[in-house]
């Protein structure tokens, strides 16, 4: 069985004092939408976040483990 991290289905672009955070999947969808907040900023298809707040997020999607 491969494991892999809910990480890999984003596309994550740092632009500094903006993170983007593109969802390659609906299962990264259905995770942005479960755990971060609603109002959250877009740009395009992106979600563009803090920098301050990009870590905790990016702790959260590796630490969300995808079994197939």
């Amino acid at each position: 069985m491969k494991v892999k991290t809910l990480a890999d289905d984003f596309d994550v672009y740092n632009g500094g004092s903006i993170i983007l955070f593109h969802p390659l999947t609906k299962a990264a969808e259905n995770w942005w939408a479960d755990n971060v907040d609603p109002e959250c900023l877009m740009m395009g298809a992106s979600y563009a976040v803090e920098a301050r707040f990009a870590g905790d997020i990016m702790d959260g999607l590796y630490n969300e483990k995808i079994h197939s």
